[in-house]
């Protein structure tokens, strides 16, 4: 992906009261952010300023990420999950999110009322705070995650594409890329489309004769 900017979301209004607040509904999943845009004086990098149902899987970003709108604006909320990022993590105004299996190169640097780290490398450690003890933003750390299976993706091998289904890993730590995955053949895929006259019922038939699902 060449654009200069990257693959990215930013707050979708400019008011800065509302700033990310409806940036909903969006995903980057298997690919990798390597830019260095200047989105301001003091960064460079990718940029995932987003809300809820918003997440990041599979990616490797190469330098830092900012996940708070440009100039300031509020964010609420996120989750990303099987995500390497080199350098470190801005969450600026964003107010909590979710990070599991991931790898922070340089650091998570700061954030407002609560993040949640399970079975991640370079995470902060656990803490309370409160607006008297000022200790930074509320932070639960969880070593290792105790069960977890990253979601199915596509690849293509040769000329042909393959469903990936990662296995179920315990007790782990880290990005699962590149671990125990199942390669299906698209031969015994089906792919879903709401174009179709009734989409429950061939999504139903196909399960039943023992094929994956896949919704185009």
């Amino acid at each position: 992906f060449t654009y200069r900017r990257g693959v990215f979301a930013e707050g979708g209004a400019k008011d800065p009261l509302v700033g990310a607040l409806n940036t909903f509904w969006r995903g980057a999943e298997n690919l990798q952010i390597n830019v260095s845009h200047a989105w301001e004086k003091h960064h460079r990098g990718a940029l995932w300023a987003v809300s809820q149902a918003a997440p990041l899987r599979r990616v490797t970003v190469v330098g830092d990420l900012k996940l708070s709108p440009v100039g300031g604006g509020r964010a609420s909320g996120g989750f990303m999950a099987d995500v390497t990022i080199t350098g470190k993590v801005i969450p600026g105004s964003q107010q909590q999110f979710f990070v599991r299996n991931s790898a922070i190169g340089q650091g998570w640097q700061g954030g407002v009322w609560n993040n949640v780290f399970v079975g991640m490398l370079g995470s902060p450690p656990s803490r309370c705070s409160t607006p008297k003890n000022k200790k930074g933003p509320p932070t639960v750390k969880v070593e290792d995650t105790p069960l977890a299976s990253e979601k199915p993706f596509l690849a293509i091998e040769g000329d042909r594409y393959k469903l990936k289904v990662p296995a179920l890993h315990r007790n782990s730590k880290g990005p699962n890329s590149g671990r125990l995955e199942k390669s299906i053949d698209f031969d015994q895929v089906f792919v879903a489309s709401p174009a179709s006259l009734d989409p429950a019922q061939e999504i139903n038939s196909a399960l039943g004769r023992g094929l994956h699902v896949v919704v185009g």
